[in-house]
């Protein structure tokens, strides 16, 4: 999974050469065999052989293609159902045996959690959980919360794929797109930016007025391109957002995808990491800019919003909207 993930992010290509010398590091550690049995039959604290599991060696190593796999170390994802029950289990002399918490682990011991670090211990606790954790591990009211996809930065991984194979619903995505680059665009009427793209043209904080330019969204198109080389097997990376009538589009990477889905839900581009993902969305809007169109929609911070047309040379004023 998140060698896929890697794939799919379009930051970095893994060759076999790469994920062969990865998957070498995370089993070994860079220990040989004599190394290795020296620390089985040492007598030594969980603490001091934590980091050479591979659970925390696919996340702390120096090569190259795992560094990557950092950014979305399961430890540094803020899910506070988890995060209790695993302050309960610190809490007690001992915790349950390994095979009842971790059925997939050939490890058949328990593990001491009183150590002096429960900062430490609960990072290799949620690495090991995304890895070997059983989804009913705790009680009843949280069964489903321990799902691989939900200890990752990617809320929407699985739709993604989805339409990455073509089984998900076009119609639904271009509209959350929408929705989604509108509210970049800081345009927060959703009944609007359901039905058309809105590209901010201009804004007058003074006069509390933004000027939009109005594309109808049934004018773009959603799609996975397909392979052009029909002789090599690919996986598919990226969905294509095009503009049917000009024929511009841009490419929807998976951390993109992500954060448009996202502020269609209502969230805000505020961070900086958002920033520079978005950035990728400028070229895109800017030919858009430059697209001549019929429709403009001059809304007001007053909550009033005025769509103007032009229909045989004259132009029509609607206005919509309570006026706050």
């Amino acid at each position: 999974l998140l060698f896929a993930i890697s794939h799919l992010r379009r930051n970095r290509h893994n060759t076999m050469r790469d994920i062969r010398s990865a998957l070498s590091f995370i089993i070994t550690c860079n220990l040989n065999c004599k190394s290795i049995q020296e620390k089985a039959f040492e007598e030594q604290s969980f603490l001091d052989i934590a980091d050479h599991f591979y659970y925390n060696s696919i996340f702390t190593a120096k090569d190259e293609t795992l560094k990557e796999f950092a950014e979305f170390d399961p430890s540094k994802i803020s899910m506070p159902q988890i995060d209790r029950q695993l302050a309960i289990l610190y809490s007690q002399d001992k915790i349950q045996q390994t095979d009842t918490l971790f059925p997939l682990s050939n490890v058949k011991k328990e593990i001491d959690t009183n150590e002096g670090n429960p900062e430490k211990w609960m990072v290799y606790f949620r690495r090991r959980l995304f890895f070997e954790g059983k989804e009913d591990m705790f009680e009843d009211n949280l069964k489903g919360v321990r799902k691989a996809r939900e200890l990752l930065p990617y809320r929407h991984l699985k739709l993604f794929i989805q339409h990455l194979n073509k089984k998900g619903n076009r119609e639904k995505l271009r509209e959350c797109l929408s929705r989604g680059i509108s509210q970049m665009e800081g345009i927060r009427d959703t009944d609007i930016s359901t039905g058309y793209l809105l590209i901010r043209v201009t804004q007058n904080a003074k006069e509390g007025l933004t000027i939009c330019k109005k594309l109808p969204i049934a004018d773009f198109n959603v799609f996975t391109p397909k392979n052009q080389h029909p002789f090599i097997e690919t996986i598919s990376d990226k969905i294509i957002f095009k503009h049917e009538p000009s024929r511009i589009q841009f490419v929807i990477t998976l951390d993109l995808f992500e954060i448009l889905i996202r502020m269609s839900e209502g969230h805000l581009p505020f961070s900086e990491e958002q920033k520079a993902v978005l950035d990728e969305l400028a070229d895109f809007k800017s030919k858009l800019h430059r697209y001549q169109s019929q429709d403009l929609l001059l809304i007001e911070s007053n909550g009033q919003n005025h769509h103007i047309t032009q229909q045989n040379g004259i132009i029509v004023r609607e206005t919509t909207g309570v006026i706050l």
